[in-house]
């Protein structure tokens, strides 16, 4: 048993190393793209930034919904729950490139778009000022809820729970 865990511990790191390498050839090739076609990269940002937005979303609404049924259904779950939670004001840095390509992605964000009789009368709300300030409260609002769900504040509660098992 004891030589399966050295072999793991020592194989950790080289793993890591070669993660970090495969990680900044995507990173390289994704910039060089980013470089020859624009528009493609940032639908394709786009895509993937929704996919891991979710992902810490999904664990929001989980977590707010163990915390607001109670009992010891998703004891187990939670610390998962929570790390995921904690993706979200990183979520917010790497919404940068979505709020500069704006023009780039959304047609309604182009100079010319209010000329289309659809986009006149939604001008309101389909403009980039206010979709950034829509951006910046949802990116708030999620980072105070990751705040208010912290263990640090829910340590008693854990400590209860754990004692019943």
């Amino acid at each position: 048993m004891s030589s399966v865990s050295l072999e793991r511990c020592v194989a950790f790191p080289r793993l890591r190393w070669i993660a970090l390498g495969a990680g900044s050839a995507a990173m390289i090739v994704c910039l060089i793209g980013a470089f020859f076609s624009p528009a493609a990269f940032y639908r394709a940002y786009l895509v993937a930034y929704v996919y891991y937005l979710g992902l810490g979303l999904g664990c929001m609404a989980i977590f707010m919904l163990y915390q607001l049924t109670g009992g010891a259904w998703g004891f187990l779950a939670r610390r998962a729950l929570e790390a995921g939670m904690r993706t979200l004001p990183l979520m917010a840095l790497l919404f940068a490139p979505i709020a500069w390509s704006i023009v780039t992605l959304y047609p309604w964000a182009q100079p010319n778009a209010s000329a289309s009789e659809v986009i006149r009368h939604k001008e309101i709300y389909l403009n980039p000022v206010f979709f950034w300030i829509r951006a910046g409260i949802y990116f708030v609002l999620w980072s105070g809820m990751v705040w208010r769900g912290s263990p640090v504040r829910s340590c008693s509660r854990d400590q209860r729970l754990s004692s019943q098992t």
